[in-house]
């Protein structure tokens, strides 16, 4: 009984290593593979040999493969009710390869061994679990008597009968055997990486990949782009990365991805990966304007107006910076800066950037905006801020049978859409009326002492002055007092 255990390890470790070695070379992606208990025929028509199925999972192990071991595929067989060793059936591969998670399922037969004799019997199977398809099989038979050594001196022993079998094992392997049994690479793309999309020529571009890889790993990458040129990756953790420049030509640009293997697969793969777009035009802008009133020198404005931005093309904006500076003195009141599209309209109230009111006056409204591919562009809006109503100074001259009232009105920004005067005696009584849309340059009316008077003035904004029930003063004009002027005091009523 112990020179059998013993000879079991022997040819366990033996009969291991040959397999593995058949293995190492008919699966390189080292996936899992379930080793199954061995049938023993040399026992009984029930024979289990777990000493030598253990042996042969072990000496895989060592060697770097993932194996579930036969005492675990034992739980398997006895959950599923699994009589039988040396076979699986379609159904138990397919329930191996989801329960046991393997892509391999190894099956052996030992249907001779005699260690004296010497004498040995072996039938191998691999089966994929997946799909049940027999990949690999292999019968041996081997006696002592039947193998004479070199020159003839003596019979073999049982480790030299070994040796000679597990080299019968590998030369009968054909030569794409090793291509055939393994599964090719399966790869997918993880994320794509390209930065910028929208570049101007001459710029450089940057382009990572990160591939998920079921196997070997392709031995050289590369990105294809439409001159033909490739372009080798640089491998960082697990994305691949390279650079180059954009050429100067606009357009789109795909870019490919070249995957190549060696042994055993000689295997080339080519797809679109993602594009760049060479983009040397600058967006072209114009602001347009709501609630304003249009003059030559700008937009007039009294309480607030819209500024709409409008994109000749439309296309997407990275970046965007507004600035509404002062056109007599340069000093900046408003700064806004963002990234990301363009708002569909700007609201200015007039006021500075911390909301108090700015002086009345003309103001430079400037919005520069970037595109995807850093491309600038800047607009320009000249706007007229009055909320002031129009200054205005009424003059009156006594003749000696007449009266000449002019109406002066100061320096304002925007014109005079309409003015009114009324004027009233002591009494009550309506003495004149006058209204237009322009100042007269003067009225004549019958002299007459204490009168009143009352002004209304308004612009195109709406800003208006009133003056109510005033005393007219006329200057008495005589030759040394004609060009005597007297101002009135006015009040501001908006």
């Amino acid at each position: 009984m112990f020179r059998l255990k013993k000879f079991l390890t022997i040819f366990g470790k033996v009969l291991g290593l040959g397999i593995f070695l058949l293995l190492i070379s008919a699966f390189p992606t080292r996936g899992q593979i379930a080793v199954f208990p061995f049938e023993d025929l040399s026992k009984d028509i029930n024979g289990v040999n777990l000493d030598l199925s253990e042996a042969v999972a072990q000496a895989l192990e060592d060697r770097g493969f993932q194996v579930v071991h036969p005492d675990k595929v034992l739980n398997f067989m006895a959950k599923n009710r699994i009589r039988w060793t040396g076979w699986a059936e379609r159904l138990t591969a397919a329930r191996a390869s989801r329960e046991l998670g393997v892509d391999l399922i190894l099956l052996g037969t030992v249907t001779e061994l005699d260690p004296d004799e010497p004498a040995l019997g072996l039938s191998l199977r691999i089966l994929r679990a997946r799909d049940y398809q027999l990949i690999w099989s292999k019968t041996v038979s081997l006696s002592g008597l039947a193998e004479v050594s070199l020159l003839g001196l003596g019979k073999h022993d049982f480790q030299s009968l070994l040796s000679e079998g597990i080299k019968k094992i590998l030369a009968s392997l054909p030569q794409d055997l090793e291509r055939s049994l393994a599964q090719p690479p399966i790869f997918e793309i993880a994320d794509v990486f390209v930065r910028p999309r929208h570049v101007r020529g001459g710029k450089r571009i940057e382009c990572a990949v990160r591939l998920d890889i079921s196997g070997d790993p392709p031995e050289e990458v590369y990105f294809l782009l439409p001159s033909g040129r490739r372009v080798p990756t640089i491998k960082k953790g697990d994305l691949y990365i390279a650079w180059w420049t954009a050429p100067r030509k606009e357009g789109r640009y795909p870019v490919n991805l070249l995957l190549r293997w060696g042994r055993p697969w000689h295997m080339e793969k080519r797809l679109f990966l993602s594009s760049f777009m060479v983009d040397n035009t600058p967006p072209k802008l114009e602001i347009r304007t709501l609630k304003g009133e249009a003059l030559p020198q700008g937009v007039a404005f009294k309480r607030h107006i819209v500024l709409v931005p409008v994109l000749e093309r439309p296309e997407p904006i990275s970046r965007w910076l507004l600035q509404i500076s002062s056109v007599e003195t340069g000093q900046l009141v408003v700064k806004e800066e963002r990234p990301g599209r363009l708002p569909p309209s700007f609201t200015w109230r007039g006021a500075d950037q911390s909301g108090h009111r700015i002086p009345d006056g003309r103001y430079r409204v400037s919005l520069k905006v970037w595109d995807q591919a850093g491309n600038t562009y800047i607009a320009e809006r000249d706007l007229i801020v009055v909320k002031g109503a129009p200054p205005v100074n009424l003059q009156a001259r006594a003749f000696s049978e007449k009266m000449v009232i002019k109406l002066n009105i100061g320096a304002h920004p925007v014109p005079v859409s309409e003015w009114r005067l009324e004027l009233w005696d002591k009494e009550g009584n309506l003495v004149g009326e006058y209204e237009g849309q322009r100042p007269p340059k003067s009225l004549v009316i019958p002299k007459q002492e204490g009168l009143l008077y009352s002004l209304e003035v308004r612009d195109i904004l709406g800003n208006r002055r009133r003056v109510r029930n005033e005393e007219l003063k006329p200057i008495i004009m005589r030759a040394a007092e004609e060009k005597k002027k007297v101002e009135k005091k006015w009040v501001d009523d908006f």
